[in-house]
């Protein structure tokens, strides 16, 4: 069966499967992935199937099903607790979506160390209106996610432990909030964390502990530690016990886990596909990282190193460096854009940003990059700006540069 809502109820050591989809999937896009589900879950006994984080850039192909086994998500959870000293007494607050790793996953750890998990969405009656009720309550409308919502959250149920995604930490920024005292850590996942970012938030109290993972090995692969947060430098990623990290010549993270996905499925060119991507127990991942110590730096997505004029350049930092640019010249700190590419004869590829139709701010943007341009050398210049409607994102807010042509 599939979930259209965020809170649910998992029982890990059943053998029984799951399909956790996002609600907001299109009808013939869920249709798909239900069919998948029906198709091979037989074949995987105690699984929980999520959707990938970004859909196919091919009119051909569906969005892949992730299988990912419960004893996985355990695995990982022990992993995550112990690297947070977590116990009973602690309280998880869920603001994640639970048809996605980022929030099953503090489902696990919660059933692991017999923490309470409180839902953000999906919200209890305070105590306050428990006490004052003669009859039942009805059952509450499920809350939006704003930052003043979320800090009222935690401060209600005395939540010790979260995790959010670089866009909400931004707006508990913006909304110059402060962290309660009874928040011990708050793992930031799914996106990169800004330098500049994590700064102002750990000024503000948060405290924030950037994790690497992905869906494939059921959440995190490397987090800073505790004790990074005696100071506001931005911290090293410490690599769990659960994983093991190797980078292949090309400089390509392999993982080898017992959290492993068991496998993926997907329809291509209307035929059923479902193939285990690991070899002799090792994953290859589309990420590029280094890795020091016990520690691992991110690098960026293969798929987002291009070549321009044979040189190979990073979308995901000449994006940083243009952004950072514009915030500064134009004093505007919530302003969004993003790189994305096109196919050039001469040059390989173009490297185009796009921002949202903003008539008040498009001189001033072309002007910006006709600057940064002056600035930087040749293979980061940028060519355009293309205005789009809205952004194409996953559930969690991660651009999906490859919708963006």
């Amino acid at each position: 069966m599939d979930t259209d809502q965020n809170k649910i109820e998992l029982d890990w050591k059943s053998a029984t499967s799951r399909l956790l989809l996002n609600p907001k999937l299109p009808m013939e896009e869920r249709n798909q992935l239900r069919s998948l589900f029906d198709r091979y879950q037989s074949d995987l006994s105690g699984h929980l199937w999520v959707g990938s984080s970004g859909s196919s850039s091919s009119e051909e192909a569906s969005v892949k099903l992730v299988a990912l086994s419960k004893t996985g998500f355990l695995h990982s959870a022990q992993a995550v607790n112990q690297h947070l000293q977590s116990k009973k007494s602690d309280i998880w607050g869920l603001a994640l979506p639970s048809f996605h790793v980022g929030g099953l996953a503090i489902l696990a750890r919660g059933f692991l160390s017999g923490a309470k998990v409180v839902d953000f969405f999906s919200p209890e009656p305070s105590r306050t209106e428990q006490a004052s009720m003669p009859v039942p309550m009805p059952v509450p409308m499920p809350i939006q996610w704003s930052a003043e919502n979320y800090f009222h959250f935690l401060k209600e149920h005395r939540v010790t432990l979260s995790a959010l995604v670089p866009t909400q930490v931004f707006d508990l920024v913006q909304a110059n909030l402060g962290a309660p005292s009874h928040l011990r850590a708050v793992i930031v996942g799914g996106a990169s964390l800004q330098t500049e970012l994590y700064r102002q938030a750990r000024v503000l109290g948060w405290p924030l502990l950037p994790s690497f993972g992905m869906t494939e090995v059921c959440s995190q692969i490397a987090t800073a530690d505790l004790g990074s947060l005696s100071s506001l430098e931005f911290p090293a990623l410490r690599i769990l016990p659960h994983v093991q990290c190797r980078i292949t010549v090309s400089g390509q993270l392999e993982i080898r886990s017992p959290a492993l996905l068991s496998g993926y499925a997907q329809i291509l060119k209307n035929k059923f596909h479902f193939c285990d991507p690991k070899q002799d127990s090792w994953y290859l991942s589309e990420d590029r990282a280094q890795l020091i110590d016990d520690t691992l730096q991110p690098l960026g997505r293969e798929s987002e190193y291009v070549k321009v004029l044979g040189e190979g350049v990073n979308i995901s930092i000449v994006e940083a460096q243009f952004r950072n640019f514009c915030r500064k010249q134009t004093n505007r700190q919530e302003l969004e854009l993003y790189v994305g590419t096109s196919a050039d004869f001469r040059r390989g590829v173009l490297l185009n940003v796009y921002a949202l139709q903003d008539p008040t701010l498009a001189k001033k943007l072309q002007l910006l990059l006709i600057e940064f341009n002056k600035e930087n050398i040749p293979v980061h210049r940028l060519d355009q700006i293309r205005w789009v409607d809205k952004f194409p994102k996953t559930a969690l807010g991660k651009i999906q540069r490859n919708l963006l042509k």
